[in-house]
């Protein structure tokens, strides 16, 4: 039995309702609903260095690591904002670099990744303000 709440029947439909008007493409959004609700990419990264992971994966060229990266990094810039305060800039640019890695990878044809490139900062934000 599906219990309905405020007239919320899923996660991705509260999810949508509070990111309605984001102001991004609606396959974006989907996107970033996807990245909240996805737990397993956050724990391999807890724990490694962001820079050698992204290191890594210039070296392999793997576009499975810079997606993996770049959700990490959107996924901590919203839901853990406190733990990467003091190096904040660094870690959305890696996440921005690691989404164009993969906008130009996929020859500039998913323009989801090219918009977290150039907006993850902003994206971040409003995302949170609007989950709070």
């Amino acid at each position: 039995m599906d219990v309905v709440v405020r007239g919320v029947k899923s996660l991705d439909d509260w999810f949508q309702q509070q990111l309605n008007g984001l102001g991004c493409r609606p396959e974006t959004i989907a996107y970033i609903v996807g990245v909240l609700k996805e737990q397993s990419h956050h724990k391999e990264l807890r724990e490694r260095s962001i820079i050698l992971a992204y290191q890594d994966a210039i070296a392999r060229r793997d576009f499975a690591a810079y997606q993996q990266l770049g959700d990490w990094i959107l996924w901590v810039d919203v839901v853990l904002p406190a733990s990467i305060k003091d190096n904040r800039q660094l870690f959305e640019t890696i996440g921005r670099l690691s989404y164009y890695a993969c906008y130009r990878m996929l020859y500039n044809k998913w323009d989801l990744y090219e918009e977290l490139a150039d907006r993850l900062p902003v994206i971040a934000k409003h995302v949170r303000d609007r989950l709070v």
